[in-house]
């Protein structure tokens, strides 16, 4: 049953179980029990028969607007400040607490009201910050155990013996299953690159195919990297998991892939340097 029901019948209250709120047609709401069964276990909301599927209207008061324009301005100032004297996200975490601070006055929130809306806005963050943290701790194991480099030697050992077009391809998918282990792109090519230069050379293709390859894998693996932290942290807030995700972005990802090895095969063929 949908979360909000039309009521319309003697019995229909019974069908109602599992609901957080139900919508009772005026006139309706003192028969059959409906003001009883509500009032004990659910939010009734009472509508007229002729305003049946009309949107509900909101005004904007003054204090949001004030409110949304101090949004504004904090991001202004943020970007011109992170263009002029690189800020990071130190600053922007400072400027976020003022933020929050103005707004709470603004919205002529006490100071125990401003606290615990803080404290509800960060409970719903906890658990994408621990999704970050785990996917940042896989990369930091990988890194102090010293393996990387070996994973990324014997993926590439393969390429050698393809050829050049469908090394080039290879290249893309190592790199793609490279960004896993290595979620950083500036990481990922000071491990990757001194291998797939070279490699390039070897193979017959220029140097600009691999990188290619390189940002190829690196870009679009992002979409479906378990991993990220940027990923798993967004997911989390937005509440999807990650298999249903995977279910969503797995198919995108699979069209891009084909699309971006065609890319790789073309710039082969004609020589593309």
């Amino acid at each position: 049953l949908p979360k909000n029901l039309e009521v319309l019948g003697r019995n229909a209250f019974q069908d109602c179980q599992g609901l957080s709120s139900v919508r009772v047609q005026e006139g309706l709401k003192e028969n059959y029990g409906f003001s009883f069964y509500c009032s004990n276990n659910l939010k009734m909301q009472v509508f007229e028969g002729d305003e049946q599927g009309k949107e509900e209207t909101y005004a904007v008061s003054t204090r949001q607007i004030l409110i949304f324009l101090s949004l504004v301005v904090a991001f202004s100032y943020y970007t011109w400040g992170a263009i002029k004297y690189n800020w990071g996200l130190d600053i922007l975490s400072a400027i976020m607490v003022a933020l929050g601070l103005l707004d709470g006055i603004i919205g002529k929130l006490g100071p125990n009201e401003i606290a615990r809306s803080f404290v509800e806005g960060c409970k719903q963050m906890v658990f994408s910050a621990v999704l970050i943290g785990f996917a940042g701790a896989i990369t930091v194991v990988l890194n102090k155990a010293g393996v990387i480099h070996s994973i990324v030697y014997y993926l590439c050992i393969p390429l050698a013996k393809m050829h050049n077009a469908l090394a080039a391809c290879a290249m893309f998918v190592v790199n793609s299953i490279i960004n896993i282990f290595i979620p950083s792109g500036s990481g990922q090519a000071y491990v990757t690159i001194p291998l797939m230069a070279p490699m390039a050379d070897v193979l017959g293709f220029s140097r600009q195919i691999a990188i290619a390859a390189f940002q190829y894998g690196d870009g679009f693996m992002n979409e479906i990297q378990p991993t990220s932290g940027l990923l798993m942290g967004c997911i989390g807030i937005a509440g999807v998991p990650f298999t249903k995700w995977l279910k969503f972005a797995l198919p995108l990802f699979a069209v891009t892939a084909v699309f971006f090895m065609a890319v790789l095969v073309f710039a082969v063929l004609i020589g593309w340097n």
